[in-house]
């Protein structure tokens, strides 16, 4: 472990599974905008794609801007929900508490 216990990128010597999907595409846009495709079924908005791509580190491979995209992706709201995300900035309403039965 060469960083304060945390395994470089790419270490896998500790884990059942890794991240080796490469997807289609000739820019790292396309290619992050086929993963988001595969992960959310197009839920994920033209402004969240610019968000992941922006993240990246401008000296990082290509290999590892895909592994931090689906990382992204995975933590997203677009990922974890089955509808279409409203991202409009206007706070959300509370959901009502339901009244206790016996």
């Amino acid at each position: 472990f060469p960083y304060n216990g945390y395994p470089s990128a790419g270490d896998f010597s500790q884990s059942v599974g890794y991240l080796s999907y490469v997807p289609d595409g000739a820019t790292i846009s396309e290619k992050v905008a086929h993963i988001a495709d595969l992960l959310t079924s197009g839920r994920m908005s033209s402004d969240v794609l610019a968000q992941i791509v922006a993240s990246f580190d401008a000296g990082a491979s290509d290999e590892m801007k895909i592994m931090v995209a689906q990382q992204l992706i995975a933590t997203s709201p677009e990922f974890h929900t089955t509808n279409l995300v409203n991202r409009d900035g206007s706070p959300r309403e509370p959901t009502p508490i339901p009244p206790r039965t016996n």
